[in-house]
């Protein structure tokens, strides 16, 4: 439920890329703290919204299988964000995969890190 409209999305699978799952903890951990207010709103003021609409609130509702991917020198968004989305459905045994690429930020470079990156997804989705 967001705003007071209940909604549901059926989705066979999931693929975050560099995404976060904790909209609050992304404000004071990520290099776009401006960003993360304005889009979404004031981390203090409007704590239980930014709570509530966090991803990782409701990890458990996730039903298809997830591939989370992230570069662990990502200052942009934090990789903090997807481990603990990854360690949060792993403890009640949700599929989910989780490629943490070493040296990378917040988008791949080089020719490995992206074969890497794509031959990752293309198998994650083979597999379904």
């Amino acid at each position: 439920e967001v705003n007071g409209n209940k909604a549901s999305f059926p989705f066979g699978f999931g693929v975050s890329v560099a995404g976060f799952s904790d909209i609050i903890y992304e404000h004071y951990h990520s290099n776009i703290p401006d960003w993360t207010y304005l889009e979404a709103g004031d981390p203090e003021k409007d704590r239980e919204k930014l709570i509530d609409r966090s991803p990782i609130t409701h990890y458990e509702k996730i039903t298809g299988p997830l591939l989370l991917i992230h570069g662990n020198h990502d200052d942009r968004v934090s990789i903090e964000g997807s481990r603990m989305m990854y360690k949060a459905l792993k403890s009640i045994d949700k599929p989910v995969e989780f490629l943490e690429v070493d040296g990378q930020g917040h988008g791949f470079k080089g020719i490995d890190n992206n074969i890497l990156y794509y031959s990752t997804i293309l198998n994650f989705i083979d597999k379904l």
